[in-house]
């Protein structure tokens, strides 16, 4: 009984000296040192296999982390964690071993299920009765197994917030509700990085907008984000102006039109003038539709009986009334549309698939036959063989 429970057994590395000697490996035998240098063992009644599945239960976790991943992961750590700091967790230091750009292969975006799956597995390795010997280690298995319990759920979050995005009857962010309209005084003095835009805006008429470009208005480009948001922030002219900021949201950042304003104005031209600056800079600012809008006009104009028009068609339609800044589902077909709309032919192809009927059956039949007429005239019957004919020229064919 006594034998049973002692725990002296050490994790067998694996033979460096074979040709499938792998990265994966390598993170076996680097644990397997890792397990000696903190004393855990295995109970000795515990066969060589069941202790080599228990340690490939934290390398095929680790193994799933590549150093981008390992990024990500550490990054949403410290966002969760209340002083804004990355979260230490030792064994994240054995991430990395599987190098997808030394392989030159694409790194898997992480999956919620696959990362609950190896939480589970490692949960349920530490509940193993042994694992009570193993103190720090267990404790850093642990917190590996919270770990990617955390970035798990926070994947389900976005995509649910993602979904239900998608479902939204109405643009995300709409230019209604979040443009951002604002006066700014002139000043008596102009800080040398707005020389530029300062000499642009003072010769132009009033309420005559310009779109702010970092690349024309701006001696260099901003370095980062907080730079052109610190631009903006603190902007001050020898005339006065106003400012509409726009974010329609993900990557595209934020569009910024400035124009320049009369000195003393009354509260009704202050009030017109923003409505009317932004009815006319509609067309210019970018909206985003969601799929449910754009299935909902797909399926109400779609199916209607007397007259059957074409999904890609709609789609252009759609754009073209609302000006939806979605990207193109499918860009040559939308390429095609537009030109056979300026060009106004009508006969203009537009989707070129209706035209492929697939392979014609016997294209290749006439070579086959020709072929088999060729080989007939080389073949002579074997007489002790059946089924076999010899090429006399050639080489030796069996005929089935």
């Amino acid at each position: 009984m006594r034998s049973q429970t002692l725990c002296q057994k050490s994790a067998k590395k694996k033979a460096t000296d074979e040709t499938k000697f792998t990265a994966k490996d390598q993170l076996y035998n680097d644990l397997v040192d890792l397990f000696k240098q903190k004393d855990c063992f295995f109970p000795n009644s515990m066969s060589d296999l069941d202790v080599m599945k228990n340690v490939n239960t934290l390398v095929n976790a680790l193994w799933l982390i590549d150093n981008d991943n390992l990024k990500k992961l550490q990054k949403k750590l410290a966002a969760r964690s209340n002083n804004n700091q990355e979260t230490e967790i030792r064994l994240l230091s054995f991430c990395g071993y599987h190098d997808f750009k030394k392989v030159k292969k694409k790194a898997p975006r992480l999956s919620a299920t696959e990362l609950k799956s190896h939480s589970t597995a490692l949960f349920q390795l530490i509940s193993l009765p042994f694992m009570s010997k193993w103190n720090e280690m267990k404790d850093d298995i642990l917190e590996l197994a919270k770990c990617f319990n955390i970035y798990a759920d926070q994947l389900d979050k976005a995509n649910e917030e993602q979904q239900c995005r998608r479902n939204l009857e109405y643009p995300v962010r709409e230019i209604s509700k979040d443009a951002f309209l604002y006066y700014v005084p002139q000043t008596q003095r102009v800080g040398p990085k707005y020389t530029i835009l300062d000499t642009c805006l003072a010769k132009m008429n009033h309420y005559e907008y310009v779109f702010f470009d970092e690349v024309i208005h701006v001696e260099e480009p901003f370095r980062t984000n907080f730079d052109r948001f610190d631009f903006l922030q603190k902007i001050a002219l020898s005339v006065p102006i106003s400012v509409l900021k726009y974010n329609p949201g993900g990557s595209v950042g934020a569009s910024v039109f400035i124009w320049r304003v009369p000195t003393d104005r009354s509260v009704q031209e202050i009030i017109n003038e923003g409505s009317r600056t932004i009815e006319n800079l509609k067309p210019r600012l970018l909206e985003y539709h969601t799929r449910r809008m754009k299935s909902d006009f797909t399926r109400k104009y779609g199916g209607l009986h007397a007259c059957q028009t074409p999904k890609h068609i709609l789609r252009s339609i759609y754009k073209e009334l609302t000006h939806d800044a979605s990207v193109d589902q499918n860009p040559s077909i939308e390429y095609r549309i537009q030109e056979a709309i300026s060009s106004e032919d009508p006969d203009l192809v537009i989707d070129l698939r209706h035209l492929n009927t697939g392979r014609p059956g016997d294209t290749f039949q006439v070579f086959f036959d020709l072929l088999r007429a060729k080989v007939e005239e080389q073949c002579a019957a074997d007489e002790r063989r059946h089924n076999i004919k010899h090429v006399a020229r050639y080489i030796l064919l069996v005929i089935s």
